[in-house]
């Protein structure tokens, strides 16, 4: 049975102060029992009559029958002092950080582990190959990707990743194009593959790391950026910004396919 720091405190002054009713305890009938023997003594002493021999001896034996003393309780004070200050001063508390990693998580810690009260324990994670976006919580609560934690009690951090699939069709919106939408089809895996625009002839490759993206649709044309979401992105390409939605319904296809390429300048 794990006890936290505060039970222990309490416990610990809770057997204190049993150890000090105890001794108060036995120094009361002790010092009851020499008053009523001294009373006695001087009662039997004052009596010079016959009688004397005969108080004397039926007199309560205060002295020879007193109380010795007490060692033992001297002793198990000892103990116990020792063991209140051990937990109250001597003890530092340890706290257990449970650590839940995902799915497509990497970075450390990367088990539970234990800490003295007051470590502070630092944490970085990162998303693997086909995932983004990482989470982390620490009991419930939103933190940054890498930070540290205060051990200041039991926590727990919880980590997990976003599965980033660009697989699939994807409305584009460009600017400084000779189109200002247009729709891709990403074919592979989750990390690269090839593409090809539904309503043009360009095509091309991609890459994908973590929530970072990168594709080129031909002509000198390469646009990176990140997931934001699992089906949306954005970022920038030689010429301008763009923006994707995953899903979206692809427009008609141009009676005379072309390619898209940049806005002529004048």
């Amino acid at each position: 049975m794990k006890f936290t720091h505060l039970q222990r405190k309490t416990v610990s002054l809770i057997v204190l102060a049993a150890f000090v009713g105890l001794l108060h305890g036995w120094s009361m009938p002790a010092q009851a029992a020499t008053k009523a023997g001294n009373s006695e003594t001087t009662i039997a002493q004052g009596d010079s009559g016959p009688n004397f021999i005969e108080a004397e001896s039926g007199k309560t034996p205060a002295i020879s029958k007193g109380k010795k003393f007490p060692w033992l309780f001297v002793g198990l004070g000892v103990v116990v002092i020792g063991v209140a200050l051990y937990f109250l001063v001597i003890k530092k508390t340890n706290y257990t950080l449970n650590v839940t990693l995902g799915a497509g998580c990497t970075g450390t810690p990367a088990a539970t582990a234990t800490y003295e009260k007051g470590t502070v324990v630092s944490y970085n994670y990162t998303p693997q190959a086909g995932f983004g976006l990482v989470k982390v919580t620490v009991d419930g609560v939103a933190a940054p990707a890498a930070g540290t934690i205060t051990m200041d009690k039991d926590k727990t951090l919880a980590v997990t990743a976003t599965a980033m699939d660009i697989r699939g069709t994807w409305l584009v919106t460009a600017t400084g194009l000779t189109a200002a939408s247009f729709h891709i089809t990403f074919t592979g895996t989750t990390t690269s593959g090839t593409l090809k625009l539904v309503e043009f002839t360009n095509t091309g490759s991609y890459t994908v790391n973590g929530e970072n993206i990168s594709f080129g649709i031909g002509g000198g044309i390469t646009f990176t950026g990140k997931f934001t979401t699992s089906t949306n992105m954005n970022g920038t390409h030689t010429y301008g910004n763009w923006s994707a939605v995953k899903g979206a319904a692809s427009t008609s296809i141009p009676a005379v396919p072309q390619a898209i390429g940049p806005l002529k300048t004048k």
